[in-house]
């Protein structure tokens, strides 16, 4: 009887320190197919919280390695969803992932049992933040009949400014796009109310073109006084660009004329191309006209568009001599550099070293903030897509050569060196493609700046070579 008891005693104390165990590990999610996963939220009236994520993002690997395990973020989670995570570019998670428009990871989205989502929301979060986006989920579920409500009315003709605008704010408020329903509250709006505090928050969220719209934007900045055009800048910048993102991606060649009035708004306003802005959220608005017209071409396969297109731009952007200049001088930095590092190696000089490195960096960082590195690739892109577009006689793999040859030569790397060894060997250079990627090979193995991508990166290029 005792052995017994004492058996049942370990029994129980091992049950209950797996149960401690799997409580404290977090978030526990649910293994199985997604008609199946629907179901059983159904069935349970519960929401699916689902996170959405690829094998190459970091941010997903953050937030899975630090925000998940956590034991609060875990009790709520397991308590009031069924929680399920899949990669959007495997199996199941390709079509999933296109079903509720995922193309930013991670997502993570909360879907009810009819496999509509409640909410969504972008980005890693930790677990502090992971747990707020939770509640707000659990708390938007009975706003969620309104929602739908408010839809059906919508698909009924129902279009009134107060309708459009209580529309908008709740669809927005439950992390859902919503498209051209706010570009026709916005176009019911008067001047003054169009650019209020309040619907300048709303401008940046615009994603769907609408010519009269963008034109009242863009005309109101020009007029505006210039210390009005600072808070004006970001939100219409953020709408232009929220427009080119998906009319490029389409790539529909009848939205030609839209999207070069699109542009023209742009221009019109005359903010200035700005890498970093663009680099640090400021969106692809801030990328030079004519490249975003090139992506766009190149997109919608308007070969003689891009063919004009690259003619005339080489006819400001093409400078030999400048990038032979160029070129010469990074290759004696490079020497100077490595010789004076290596002097303060054998001397065991370290703050002269961090020195050295710093002003490297810092050379490298002007390099982007500038557009020198961008315009550069450009170039080498350009002329790769034109060659591929033309009917490759002498005269134009000359030209091409030339472009393509500046462009590496104005900032030399081996991610340019990369796209460069591509046009070589598309064009049969195989033996020059071969020592532009050694040469960059070998700089890159020594390079005092080098970052933790660099490895791959000279994998890549040295499996390229070895292709040859």
């Amino acid at each position: 009887m005792k052995q017994y008891s004492r058996k049942f005693f370990l029994t129980q104390m091992m049950m209950l320190a797996f149960v401690l165990s799997t409580h404290a590990q977090g978030i526990r999610f649910t293994e199985g197919k997604w008609n199946d996963i629907i179901r059983q939220a159904k069935q349970q009236d519960k929401i699916v919280f689902v996170d959405v994520f690829t094998s190459w993002c970091g941010p997903c690997k953050k937030m899975a390695r630090e925000a998940f395990p956590d034991q609060q973020v875990g009790e709520f989670y397991n308590t009031h969803f069924i929680n399920y995570s899949f990669d959007a570019e495997k199996g199941e998670g390709i079509e999933i992932a296109k079903r509720y428009d995922v193309s930013a990871y991670p997502t993570c989205l909360f879907i009810n049992g009819d496999g509509e989502v409640i909410y969504r929301f972008m980005g890693a979060k930790n677990a502090k933040q992971l747990l707020g986006e939770g509640e707000k989920a659990e708390s938007y579920k009975p706003l969620f009949p309104q929602l739908k409500k408010m839809e059906k009315e919508y698909n009924a003709g129902k279009s009134d400014k107060a309708f459009l605008k209580d529309y908008t704010d709740m669809m927005m408020k439950l992390g859902l796009d919503p498209q051209e329903v706010l570009t026709k509250y916005l176009l019911r709006l008067s001047e003054s109310e169009l650019f209020s505090v309040e619907n300048l928050k709303k401008i940046e969220k615009v994603n769907v073109y609408d010519k009269n719209l963008f034109h009242r934007l863009g005309l109101h900045y020009v007029s505006a006084p210039s210390a009005e055009k600072s808070k004006l800048e970001s939100p219409i910048m953020n709408a232009i660009g929220g427009c080119i993102v998906p009319m490029m991606n389409a790539g529909k060649k009848e939205d030609a004329e839209a999207y070069e009035d699109l542009l023209k708004v742009k221009e019109m306003m005359k903010v200035e191309s700005n890498p970093m802005k663009q680099i640090f959220g400021g969106g692809p608005a801030y990328i030079n006209s004519d490249q975003l017209r090139f992506s766009y071409y190149q997109q919608a396969q308007l070969k003689a568009k891009y063919m004009t297109l690259a003619d005339e731009y080489m006819k400001t952007h093409y400078h030999p001599e400048a990038a032979d200049s160029m070129y010469a001088q990074t290759l004696n930095t490079r020497h100077q550099i490595l010789e004076r590092i290596n002097s303060l190696k054998a001397t065991g000089d370290s703050v002269g070293i961090k020195k050295e490195k710093d002003a490297m960096n810092m050379r490298n960082m002007i390099m982007v903030m500038s557009g020198i590195q961008i315009d550069a690739n450009f170039l080498v892109i350009i002329a790769k897509k034109y060659w591929e577009y033309s009917k490759r006689d002498p005269s134009v793999r000359e030209k091409v050569m030339g472009w393509a040859e500046a462009g590496f030569k104005a900032c030399p790397s081996l991610s340019i060196a990369d796209d460069y060894a591509d046009f070589l060997i598309s064009i049969g250079e195989k033996e020059k493609a071969r020592l532009i990627l050694q040469q960059e090979i070998d700089y890159a193995k020594v390079d005092p700046t080098a970052k933790d991508s660099s490895a791959e990166e000279i994998e890549k290029a040295e499996q390229k070579i070895k292709n040859l």
